[in-house]
């Protein structure tokens, strides 16, 4: 009779808990989605957002090569076949300052929205061996941000930039735009709001993450 009891009361606890973040992840979205935020300036740390619809009006691609993203001036093949790129002689194509697009592109973070972070071992590959990745706990308000920017561009990309130099470009999935762990203040079971890599030298996500967590 006791145990029973006991079970009821814990299954009373969850219960209760699961109703209060629920409620609590729905009034954040309310609240986001009525939030209007001032457009941000790139900084030190800068994570923009690859807006689609502005590289398509300048016909910028991202390329990436040996782990590094560029941006160039896109090719009418590249429409044709956007998911298979042809590299080859992309050194006749027009590389795009990191001046321009930094200017060009919506700034959705910086250092300032950064609460914390890590970097962690993630994997092997059969081919290339340990794999690692940046994890980034973010303030409220950097939560926000990415939140609303995110929601509705799953499948774009986005870019870390340290300074003039770009170092990763993220695809947005399904899980950072719709997780509702992300917008929650009761967020037990995540470690990190921001998960970017892989990057196979581990002293890569080190030094992101020192001038991720250096402020202004």
């Amino acid at each position: 009779m006791q145990r029973k009891r006991t079970v009821k009361i814990v299954f009373g606890v969850v219960l209760i808990l699961i109703i209060v973040w629920v409620a609590d992840a729905g009034l954040a979205v309310r609240r986001m989605q009525s939030a209007k935020f001032e457009a941000l300036e790139p900084s030190n740390f800068t994570i923009l957002g690859f807006d689609a619809q502005i590289a398509e009006e300048k016909k910028w691609r991202v390329i990436v090569q040996n782990e590094v993203p560029a941006i160039y001036e896109a090719r009418e093949e590249d429409f044709r076949a956007p998911d298979n790129p042809d590299t080859r002689g992309d050194a006749e194509r027009k590389r795009i300052e990191a001046n321009d697009v930094l200017r060009a592109m919506p700034t959705v973070l910086t250092e300032a929205h950064i609460a914390s972070g890590r970097t962690k071992l993630k994997g092997r590959d059969a081919l290339r061996g340990e794999y690692y990745a940046l994890s980034l706990r973010l303030t409220e308000e950097g939560r926000s941000r990415l939140w609303t920017y995110c929601r509705n561009r799953v499948g774009q990309q986005m870019l870390l930039y340290v300074g003039d130099q770009a170092w990763s470009a993220p695809v947005i999935t399904n899980e950072i735009a719709s997780q509702l762990w992300l917008i929650s203040r009761f967020s037990p079971f995540e470690s990190s709001d921001l998960e970017i890599g892989p990057f196979f030298d581990e002293e890569i996500p080190e030094e992101l993450l020192k001038a991720a967590l250096k402020k202004p």
